[in-house]
């Protein structure tokens, strides 16, 4: 069941969230259901940070997951660079080795 089945993870500024969240909501054909989450970012390019951000040490970002199929990766990736063109936004993609959900 989970052969061929990836995690996307895009972190992105809290600003254009929204943006993707409802691309990723309005897509079609529709993309499976995703996780996201407040995070913070830490590293050494701080140019684009606020002045709170670099007081605290971190940019704000969100985090979002979404468990694809191997052929649904290109279809959220063409989903996401329609909704934005931010170079502030970084992605990764994982192989997923088991998924599914509990049941009694």
């Amino acid at each position: 069941m989970t052969q061929n089945m990836r995690k996307l993870v895009i972190v992105c500024p809290n600003e254009i969230l929204g943006d993707i969240t409802e691309a990723f909501l309005d897509a079609a054909p529709a993309l499976p259901g995703f996780t996201s989450f407040a995070a913070n970012g830490h590293g050494h390019d701080f140019a684009a940070a606020s002045a709170a951000e670099h007081v605290r040490g971190h940019v704000s970002r969100h985090c979002i997951w979404m468990i694809l199929r191997e052929p649904e990766v290109k279809h959220a990736f063409d989903v996401l660079r329609a909704a934005t063109r931010s170079p502030h936004v970084a992605y990764w993609i994982e192989p997923v080795l088991e998924f599914g959900h509990i049941q009694p």
